[in-house]
């Protein structure tokens, strides 16, 4: 019995690693400890606390060793009896080997105003190339053997695979047709103008609110941020407007050519996202950055031939 207690307290070691006593505690967690490059890596922390326990969160911005910061969020959890928030941070690494997640200092003030802190423990993940064979030629590969069938379930399986391939192509055009709908409803498309100077034009627009000098930051990053959603939309045929910025970005990547600008569009949204949903307000000088960093997203993924100006 207590070899097989052993065991599972193991098992639930690898999945999830649980630090701190008394007023705080801390658990991090990773939904992979193995990921090919470029994957994305969710990496959660939990942290429960008592009543009358102020937490300092790390920043959206902490550095995590080799690993890159995709997105970043914060949210409150329902836990009984005391309190809780759960940060996720969306990773991905670009280089093989094994890299460790370090672990972060949380500090607290407790009841009583004194000061504490609570170390995360670190995690590794190793980080494979994307699987190949030797026979492999100009990245297409050959179509697995297949073992000899009988001519009547040959039949069978390709009468199949025409109804299943016909209901897919009904589904799919019934969803793009509503996807459209709902997207010309929301956001109705200009095609007189191109996407690139419309939104340009809408980032002008927005600065003569003066929302900044009124102390309106929420508002204004929030417009800014629908200005480049509906932007990527036009720009890409995606229905940005309806999505999260995770799920954007997952989408876009493939299209980017640039990892420079993959970056800045990942920095754009952590940025705009901490200000929407985290009460986070940022320093003057990344203020002073968000608007060029908005317009060289978009002069750097126009579409070649544009009349706009840099």
């Amino acid at each position: 019995m207590n070899i097989l207690k052993r065991f599972l307290f193991f098992l639930f070691f690898l999945s999830a690693i649980e630090l701190g006593a008394g007023p705080l505690s801390v658990k991090t967690e990773v939904d992979k400890s193995v990921a090919h490059i470029g994957d994305l890596i969710r990496y959660r922390i939990l942290i429960t606390y008592e009543k009358d326990i102020k937490v300092d969160l790390p920043p959206s911005g902490v550095k995590l060793g080799s690993f890159e910061i995709i997105d970043y969020n914060v949210s409150d959890e329902d836990q009984e009896g005391v309190f809780a928030k759960k940060l996720e941070y969306i990773l991905s690494a670009f280089n093989l080997g094994e890299f460790e997640i370090p672990p972060l200092d949380i500090t607290y003030l407790n009841r009583k105003g004194q000061k504490g802190w609570v170390q995360s423990e670190p995690i590794i993940i190793k980080i494979i190339p994307v699987p190949s064979r030797a026979d492999d030629k100009d990245d297409i590969r050959d179509i697995a053997g297949t073992e000899d069938m009988p001519a009547r379930e040959w039949l069978y399986a390709l009468f199949s695979l025409f109804i299943l391939g016909i209901s897919s192509w009904l589904i799919y055009c019934l969803l793009e047709k509503i996807s459209k709908r709902k997207e010309r409803t929301e956001q109705p498309l200009i095609p007189s103008i191109e996407e690139d100077i419309q939104a340009l034009e809408r980032i002008n627009d927005l600065l003569k609110k003066n929302y900044l000098s009124q102390g309106k930051i929420k508002q204004f990053y929030f417009e800014l941020n629908e200005i480049l959603r509906y932007y990527l939309h036009r720009r890409y045929s995606i229905p940005t407007m309806e999505r999260t910025s995770y799920e954007i970005l997952e989408e876009i990547k493939s299209q980017l050519y640039s990892k420079e600008v993959f970056k800045n569009l990942c920095y754009f949204f952590d940025e705009s996202d901490m200000v929407k949903f985290a009460k986070y307000i940022p320093a003057k000088a990344q203020i002073n950055q968000i608007v060029p960093l908005a317009r060289n997203i978009i002069n750097r993924t126009k579409r070649s031939g544009s009349t706009s100006k840099a």
